[in-house]
């Protein structure tokens, strides 16, 4: 039962109404009565309303159409040209019917890549560490060949080298199949120093159109090694004078195989001009919207499962080495040999290998590069790694050597982030002036 008072809102008024389905018994009170406590608290009353008993279905309508009404439009945001035409069997992605849909100024504090020319070095400066995401329109129109490059290196991996996408015919795939769209980006990778090192594209798919109640919680998520884990394998290694390296795995994801079935949708019109390049013939796989589709047969990005597919790929690869997985961190992964330990940090595609032994650090890299296509190394006294700068500083004298941990790149990126502001040293978080800002 609801009360509606003189100072209800005709929005709540309206609920209310709709609610109940217009059932209103007046109240025969004088409205004119002075109340002395607070109006706000004792109002007097103008009607009694009672609710219809079947009101939990009409919320649970209203609740799906607003849900419908504020769904975000991915499309807009990722600034990617899709035919907004779709066969009956794709699932259309909707769009809200407001006057401000699709606009929105929350990525405007970003310091966006599109102001770099060139990739040089002073563009580092430029970009920092910030977000550096570029559809395929605004990539070319902006590096030109670089981008086109970028995005043809992209395509070749995924269609020829890796064979992790195959074109097939519409009608060729299953009336029931899932089908998800797909959206390229271009990324300016810096090194921890904010040292440029390639325009880099990369393509993915959009995994929040998976029905998710088709796998298991375990089954969308995978581990990566904590900072504490991270930190104490260095420090053990330092302890201990042992030798480490890094690897970097290129297309990790990719070298996974699918378990489901999944259809990736390619609608951009620049993609696919890139896409006749390695198929002379791609024309029969165009569908009657000009869209091109391709079986996934590898983990690919953006799909809910690849991260947990490509974990256990690479922690079988180790195990089955003779690597067992540490009880404090699944990432972290030792093998004793003749008396030696190896221990592997795992963090997604990039490896931290440390021991006393470099022969058992080179065992761990040919097994590496035996099993995946492409790795990168990075050894020595200096080099960096997740962001940091790892520099080894030896103490000939004592025997033994101290290991410095910096991050010059990202500290650079935050100054010049916040320069022109205004700061003033405080001796203690809550002296006299930030108190009195309170005040």
């Amino acid at each position: 039962m609801f009360t509606k008072m003189k100072s209800t809102p005709p929005l709540v008024v309206d609920i209310m109404t709709r609610m109940t389905k217009g059932k209103v018994i007046e109240m025969d009170v004088d409205i004119n009565v002075k109340v002395d406590e607070d109006p706000s608290v004792h109002e007097p009353v103008e009607a009694t309303i009672i609710p219809d008993p079947d009101i939990l279905d009409q919320l649970v309508e209203s609740e799906e159409e607003e849900e419908e009404e504020l769904r975000p439009n991915i499309e807009d945001e990722l600034e990617v040209d899709v035919d907004p035409s779709l066969d009956d069997e794709v699932e259309v992605v909707r769009r809200s019917n407001r006057a401000t849909a699709g606009k929105t100024n929350k990525y405007d504090a970003y310091s966006l890549v599109t102001a770099v020319k060139t990739c040089g070095v002073s563009d580092a400066a430029e970009v920092g560490m910030s977000l550096a995401n570029l559809s395929v329109k605004n990539a070319l129109k902006t590096h030109g060949k670089l981008a086109y490059d970028a995005i043809k290196d992209e395509l070749t991996q995924l269609f020829v080298t890796k064979e992790a996408l195959k074109l097939v015919r519409r009608e060729d795939i299953p009336r029931e199949s899932t089908e998800v769209r797909s959206h390229m980006f271009l990324k300016l990778k810096v090194d921890a120093n904010g040292v440029p090192e390639k325009l880099m594209a990369r393509l993915v798919a959009d995994g929040s159109t998976q029905d998710r109640s088709r796998y298991e919680v375990y089954e969308v998520s995978a581990p990566t090694a904590s900072l504490p884990s991270i930190m104490n394998v260095l420090k053990i290694a330092v302890q201990e004078c042992r030798e480490y390296m890094v690897f970097d795995i290129t297309g990790a994801y990719l070298n996974s195989q699918m378990k489901e079935t999944v259809y990736l949708i390619i609608t951009d019109k620049r993609m696919l001009n890139i896409l006749r390049e390695l198929y002379q013939d791609i024309q029969i796989y165009l569908d009657q919207h000009g869209r091109a589709i391709a079986l996934v047969d590898k983990a690919l990005y953006g799909l809910i499962e690849s991260a947990n597919l490509w974990n256990k790929t690479l922690t079988k690869v180790l195990t089955d080495d003779g690597f067992t997985v540490n009880d404090c961190d699944p990432c972290v992964l030792n093998r004793t040999s003749a008396g030696v330990q190896t221990t592997v940090v795992i963090y997604v595609d990039d490896l931290l290998v440390s021991s006393k032994d470099i022969t058992h650090i080179r065992a761990v890299k040919n097994l590496i590069e035996l099993q995946f296509d492409e790795v990168k190394q990075k050894s020595g006294t200096s080099f960096t790694y997740l962001g940091m700068n790892l520099m080894k500083v030896q103490d000939n004298m004592k025997g033994f050597y101290s290991l410095e941990i910096t991050m010059i790149g990202f500290t650079e990126s935050i100054l010049q982030e916040w320069n022109g502001y205004s700061f003033y040293p405080y001796s203690v978080p809550a002296d006299d002036k930030l108190i009195n800002c309170f005040t």
